[in-house]
């Protein structure tokens, strides 16, 4: 979207990857229909045609998936920022 702006990459910092996301989460113990209905209604929305375009406009995509997926991708990005944290010092108080 702006190819005159050097990547971060092109920048001096080759395989840096920063993305926002958003994700539904539902309390721990919800049953399991409910969580595959949830699921089956969140990637309906997620693949229908003028959803994906309006996200696209946005700068945003997609990324239809399993409970299971999400699980995975939230655990790895807890263990790549949470390494980022702690070598920053950040502390909550």
């Amino acid at each position: 979207m702006l190819p005159d702006v050097p990547t971060i990459a092109e920048s001096g910092f080759p395989g840096f990857e920063v993305q926002s996301w958003f994700g539904m989460a539902a309390p721990s113990g919800t049953p399991e229909p409910v969580i595959k209905r949830l699921n089956t209604a969140l990637n309906t929305a997620l693949n229908d045609p003028a959803f994906k375009r309006r996200l696209e406009e946005l700068v945003a995509t997609t990324s239809p998936g399993t409970p299971d997926d999400m699980r995975k991708f939230v655990a790895s990005e807890l263990k790549n920022w949470g390494e980022v944290v702690k070598a920053s010092g950040a502390k909550a108080y």
